[in-house]
């Protein structure tokens, strides 16, 4: 029995402070998605963070192929001149 929603309490289910309710397999309360990570929606909150780790590898390729383009020009054959996007230097 939980003694602050005055409800019976499944195995493994704790009363979350910040959303207070009772949450079901209770894993932790997470800032990102603003509700409780539990039984019926870890799933989901593995999806999110698999969707959230592609992001942030994406766009770090995006920002390291930006940073350091280097265009090949090739005048006369025998020089090879670098121009990188990066400040113009």
């Amino acid at each position: 029995l939980c003694k602050t929603c005055k409800f019976i309490k499944p195995a493994r289910s704790k009363h979350c402070s910040l959303c207070k309710i009772c949450v079901a397999k209770f894993d932790h309360h997470c800032p990102l998605v603003g509700n409780c990570v539990g039984g019926y929606n870890y799933k989901y909150f593995i999806v999110f963070l698999m969707a959230e780790s592609v992001t942030l590898l994406w766009t770090l390729y995006i920002s390291i192929n930006t940073l350091f383009d280097v265009k090949f020009e090739d005048i006369n054959n025998d020089k090879l001149y670098y121009q990188h996007t990066i400040f113009g230097w």
